[in-house]
């Protein structure tokens, strides 16, 4: 929130958002998804949640069995409770939901689409949890209370990396063993439990002191040993030039011990998981090298030898468990060690199953110059298409030459999640080819990335795109697409054809020989149309708000209110 905003305002947001999100649940419960009164309804939420993320940041919603709460306080109850979308949510577990910045029109409209289905899930034994689960959306978290931990909150996905984790366990085991069903080995024996005297474990209170004295000890040796290093590293003078009437100062090369003992010290601190301390060694030592008391690339030297995957996934075990203060620390480390960790953070980043630890640390890498590819190509032949989809989101706007060719490979993966964020980062690319490449993700099988690749052609100023796009909305089955595929292609090819566009368009908003296109393609053209800031458009436009259809004419006269050129452009 603002510093300048009153605490009632950002309440007021979201008492509109619940409310519409109540009506966009009712909507899609009562009529089909393309209804205009469900489709309005969704709109309307979707452009609410988006001015209040983009606005105040992160709206997080509790959850609790009859009401949702803001910042501890009621904004959302209603008393039926098979309407109630506070109820429905309890009931399947979910104790907390978060939208984030960058929400996606998508997600919001399949979130809303999963609620209006919840009653439907149980007879395919599914829950919300579930579905949301399998939606796997970027910018919505929630928590669930899991009931064979007392009702405890997990993180999203936890079950289900641990089911997926133990099944694939047990299939590698029974490979390995060339157990069967039907083999002797595979058949399970009892084994006498071993015998445990717990009085020989218990401390004397004269064992407990000394151990406390020696821990407190090595932390003080720890510290001292640390500091002394940082003296050393800082007071070696650097060599001279040796030249005549030159006293230019010139770092001296990596020394091998010294890189070994302060790499000891950052690992030995990671163990402990002492932020602050991690922190300010990194802080010294790239002091030291911006004022030439340490050759370039000596910081990176002690990190890439101090840490490994293990070593970092352990910050995450208390780090991932919220937003707070340790959190952040967390976040400021990794962005600290860069470049020089970057292997193992692309191997942690790989392997963690844990959600936030990764958006951490992709935000950390995505903070960096770039990642160069050769870190990157073996990753997007993973199996697992969340590791391809990183791996795409990491190569947004770099400038490797191969990178085209290699998204263009990945227009043909299972997943469409993974073809979406290609189309995503192709968008961020410069050129002719990334182009070239969105045009053949105009024909992918999922509306959702035909509509992405749409909306992506409509930033690559490129007339000789124009053809491939006209084909497509005078195609026979163009007409069955869904509505927000038809706006993103009739406003791309206004965005790339100009004035030889708007041909094409007047044609399909007309009515000829008593045959009409559909409602959605003819209203899609009008909006293009006025999205040009052109007097023959203007024209058009006028002629429409004069027509006896009223879908036509309401939606012409609803643009020429808000002024030529006035039609915002969606953004993929």
């Amino acid at each position: 929130m603002s510093r300048w905003e009153t605490p009632s305002s950002a309440h007021v947001s979201v008492d509109k958002v619940c409310a519409l999100l109540h009506q966009a649940y009712r909507g899609l419960r009562l009529y089909p998804v393309d209804h205009p009164s469900a489709r309005q309804a969704v709109d309307a939420l979707i452009e609410a949640v988006d001015a209040h993320v983009s606005a105040r940041g992160p709206l997080v919603l509790q959850v609790e069995e009859d009401r949702l709460l803001y910042e501890e306080q009621p904004v959302y109850s209603f008393s039926g409770s098979r309407d109630n979308l506070a109820f429905l949510l309890f009931r399947d577990g979910i104790r907390s939901v978060s939208f984030f910045p960058g929400l996606e029109a998508t997600e919001l409209d399949t979130f809303v689409n999963c609620l209006a289905h919840a009653d439907d899930l149980a007879a395919i034994e599914h829950d919300l949890a579930t579905a949301f689960w399998e939606q796997d959306f970027i910018h919505i978290d929630y928590q669930v209370a899991d009931p064979f931990l007392g009702g405890e909150v997990l993180r999203e996905g936890t079950i289900d990396v641990l089911r997926e984790t133990v099944l694939r366990r047990l299939d590698e085991v029974a490979s390995a063993a060339g157990l069967h069903a039907d083999s002797p080995g595979s058949v399970l024996r009892p084994v006498a439990p071993l015998g445990l005297d717990l009085g020989t474990l218990a401390l004397t209170p004269t064992e407990m002191e000394q151990g406390e004295r020696a821990v407190a000890e090595g932390l003080g040796v720890l510290e001292d040993f640390g500091i002394v290093l940082l003296e050393l590293a800082g007071d070696e003078s650097p060599a001279r030039d040796e030249s005549p009437g030159r006293e230019e100062a010139r770092p001296a090369g990596h020394d091998p011990a010294l890189v070994g003992s302060l790499a000891a010290v950052v690992g030995r601190h990671l163990e402990d998981r002492d932020l602050d301390a991690l922190n300010d060694i990194i802080d010294r030592l790239r002091a030291l090298e911006r004022t030439g008391r340490r050759p370039p690339g000596f910081v990176d030297a002690v990190v890439e030898e101090a840490l490994t995957p293990s070593g970092l996934r352990s910050l995450f075990d208390r780090g991932s468990e919220g937003k707070g203060e340790e959190f952040s620390r967390v976040e400021r480390f990794l962005e600290n060690i860069l470049p020089g960790a970057l292997p193992a953070v692309l191997e942690l980043l790989v392997e963690t199953d844990d959600r936030a630890a990764r958006k951490s640390l992709l935000a950390a890498l995505q903070m960096q110059d770039g990642v160069p590819g050769r870190y990157i190509w073996p990753l997007m032949q993973d199996p697992r298409w969340y590791v391809v989809r990183n791996a795409v989101q990491l190569m947004a706007g770099s400038p490797e030459p191969e990178l085209p060719a290699r998204l263009e490979r990945l227009l043909r993966h299972a997943d469409t999640r993974v073809r979406r964020e290609v189309v995503r980062t192709l968008d961020s690319l410069e050129g002719s080819r990334p182009a070239a490449v969105l045009l053949k993700a105009l024909d992918d099988e999922d509306s959702s990335v035909r509509t992405l690749a749409a909306r992506s052609l409509s930033h690559h100023a490129d007339a000789g795109r124009q053809a491939a796009l006209q084909a497509h909305l005078l195609s026979g089955s163009f007409d069955a697409r869904p509505a927000e595929e038809i706006e993103a292609f009739t406003s791309a090819l206004a965005a790339l054809g100009g004035e030889g566009a708007i041909s094409v368009l007047d044609a399909l908003w007309r009515r000829r020989y008593l045959k009409a296109r559909a409602t959605p393609v003819r209203v899609a053209a009008l909006q293009a149309l006025g999205a040009m800031s052109s007097a023959k458009a203007a024209v058009i436009l006028t002629e429409a708000a004069r027509s006896r259809e009223a879908p036509v004419r309401q939606a012409a006269q609803r643009i020429l209110r808000r002024g030529p050129g006035s039609v915002p452009r969606q953004r993929p």
